[in-house]
């Protein structure tokens, strides 16, 4: 039975799906910057991890703009306390989202000279974590996961675009 599990392991492994997001942050350098905090009644303001973001954006040289719509990289924090059990349950998300559309609409729009009106918007990027915390330590917490997100962004977005770095 042992066997069994191993086998089916090595399997899932070889044909595990790869990062679904990779290469689709390619040539975006300029970000709006939407950050939602939710439930944490006064452990963490938007306003503050906003500037904290772009403050490390900055210093990565990615750009921010309130002036752009698109692409939007938005940060979620969502807490909820739990009456039967002491401390906060919270989940964590970064995605990117920008417009996309598909190859066959693309191509269409060259073949009759249109230009193409209908844009959807879809995840380019996301990134979430799931945890909980007494509240003694839900502010370290917190800011620790927000580290490592933004760590595993700013990772993907050098991967994308990597002549950036210099």
């Amino acid at each position: 039975m042992k066997n069994l599990f191993t086998i089916i392991f090595i399997i899932n492994s070889l044909f595990s799906q790869e990062n679904w997001h990779e290469g689709n942050m390619i040539g975006l350098n300029n970000f709006n910057i939407n950050v939602v905090v939710d439930g944490f009644d006064g452990t963490l303001s938007s306003e503050w991890i906003q500037s904290k973001i772009v403050e490390e954006l900055d210093e990565y040289k990615i750009q921010s703009s309130e002036n752009i719509e698109y692409p939007l990289l938005r940060i979620l924090l969502m807490g909820k306390s739990m009456v039967e059990v002491p401390g906060t349950y919270y989940i964590i998300e970064f995605s990117v989202i920008h417009h996309t559309v598909t190859v066959e609409e693309y191509s269409e729009s060259f073949t009759y000279n249109e230009q193409i009106n209908n844009f959807r918007v879809s995840k380019l990027y996301e990134h979430q974590s799931i945890g909980y915390s007494n509240n003694e330590f839900l502010r370290e917490r917190l800011l620790t996961a927000l580290d490592d997100h933004m760590k595993l962004f700013i990772s993907q977005w050098y991967t994308d675009n990597p002549r950036r770095q210099f």
